[in-house]
């Protein structure tokens, strides 16, 4: 059992399929076309937040290398102090009767 269909209905609907994409694709397209420039700002937004993420990441190991750098600073120069406090007490004569005492120990 064949059906068998007229050329004729073939013909017929054709056009109108032709006529149904054609609109369908007008309508998406009127549909996008206030959306796609908002997707160009929206994938450049994206990426400028991935840029800004990996400046912060990398300001992070920037920070901790400046902080144990100062740390280190901070300690020479509190070990020069009390070396300038030291040499200055032995200036003093008492001082030095004292550590000549510890040194005879």
């Amino acid at each position: 059992m064949k059906a068998e269909i007229a050329s004729e209905t073939i013909l017929i609907t054709k056009p109108a399929l032709d006529e149904f994409v054609e609109g369908a694709v007008n309508v998406t397209n009127n549909a996008l076309s206030p959306i796609i420039p908002m997707l160009g700002v929206v994938t450049s937004l994206i990426n400028e937040i991935f840029t800004i993420h990996e400046n912060a990441q990398f300001n992070k190991r920037m920070s901790r290398t400046i902080i144990n750098r100062i740390l280190s600073v901070e300690t020479t120069i509190k070990s020069l102090k009390s070396q300038t406090k030291y040499s200055e007490k032995f200036q003093d004569l008492q001082h030095q009767e004292s550590f000549a005492k510890f040194q005879g120990l």
